[in-house]
């Protein structure tokens, strides 16, 4: 009696099919996951087709007639991912600057007054000419050395003169962009509450703000509201979890604390870019650990691991692009922006 499933070989005695597909299917069960057939990425392609000829279709059809098997290698994307990701829409241009519907620009650890002014001309260079749906400064974005712990020459500098040397930068960022920017707060952005509180806690809260947050139209998020999520993207600044020192291996250490089946989480504090996925159950979950926009200080002796980084990303669909910057200018849609753009 021939085997019911392939036709090709003897079924084992009292059984409807042979001794080789009732083999190729317990392989294939023990990679898979739940009962959507996803196949880990150590399964075979013989046994991804074998799965769908005995698990998907008739009894009859045999394998030699099946459609053969994909030969692309690498993790496959979960149904939801496949069903709920938006191709990215096609950019239109409005008055001579690039609409791009969706897109949100990322700007972590700018750090000022004591930014990249090369970095930053490259960043609102590209701002100049592409209309983003939101801009999310992802934590640090104020230095406020005046207000540290650590003391020295620089300590000496006034507070309200910092605020007003941060509050130009960001004019020029807000000038460029009329929708949301959203500020997820970093550990030096609290520094002139944290020293109010530790040296006067009577006095706490009713300090006026320098900065003008509110008056720029920026939404501040405190430490212990984040992640902020939109869509797909998670927003944390990081210094939460990495603390002072982080483990080289943060990016990991962030997927595990924050990641969500088929979204991003992207955060900043480190300086050094950094990417780790996480395989879970209905999707896979990637952080980015990006660099930074600060100027490298005259303490940091040696080799440094700081690199000069920003980000775009899509929300709806989680997708994240991270983009270097090399000797102030980076490359985006083909085109050089910063130091003699083209």
């Amino acid at each position: 009696m021939r085997c019911s499933r392939c036709g090709a070989h003897e079924a084992v005695e009292g059984l409807a099919s042979c001794q080789h597909c009732r083999d190729v299917r317990d392989r294939v069960r023990r990679r898979c996951r739940g009962t959507d057939f996803e196949i880990i990425e150590d399964a075979t392609e013989h046994e991804h087709q074998a799965l769908i000829e005995h698990c998907a279709q008739p009894p009859s059809t045999s394998l030699a007639s099946a459609p053969p098997a994909t030969t692309e290698r690498g993790p496959r994307a979960f149904p939801e991912q496949e069903k709920a990701a938006p191709e990215l829409s096609a950019p239109v241009r409005d008055s001579g600057i690039v609409n791009a519907p969706g897109l949100t620009l990322v700007l972590p650890d700018l750090h000022a007054p004591q930014h990249n002014p090369a970095s930053l001309a490259a960043i609102l260079a590209l701002m100049s000419e592409q209309r983003f749906a939101e801009v999310v400064l992802l934590g640090d974005a104020c230095e406020f050395v005046s207000c540290s712990w650590f003391g020295g020459p620089e300590a000496l500098k006034s507070y309200k003169a910092e605020a007003l040397e941060v509050r130009a930068v960001l004019r020029q960022i807000r000038a460029l962009h009329e929708g949301r920017i959203t500020l997820t707060v970093g550990n030096h952005d609290g520094r002139p509450d944290q020293k109010v509180e530790k040296l006067a806690p009577q006095l706490h809260g009713s300090i006026v703000e320098e900065v003008g947050f509110a008056a720029l139209g920026i939404d501040v998020v405190p430490e212990d509201q984040q992640p902020v999520t939109r869509g797909r993207c998670r927003f944390i600044h990081g210094h939460q979890d990495c603390g002072k020192f982080p483990s080289v291996y943060h990016a990991r250490k962030m997927a595990d604390l924050y990641g969500l089946p088929g979204t991003a989480v992207i955060y900043g504090h480190t300086h050094s870019s950094q990417t780790f996925s996480r395989r879970m159950h209905g999707g896979v979950s990637t952080a980015y650990g990006l660099g930074c926009l600060e100027l490298r200080p005259k303490w940091q002796r040696g080799v440094s691991g700081w690199t000069q980084e920003f980000a775009v990303a899509d929300c709806s669909s989680g997708w994240v692009q991270p983009l270097r910057i090399e000797g102030g200018a980076f490359y985006w849609g083909g085109r050089r922006f910063g130091a003699a753009s083209a």
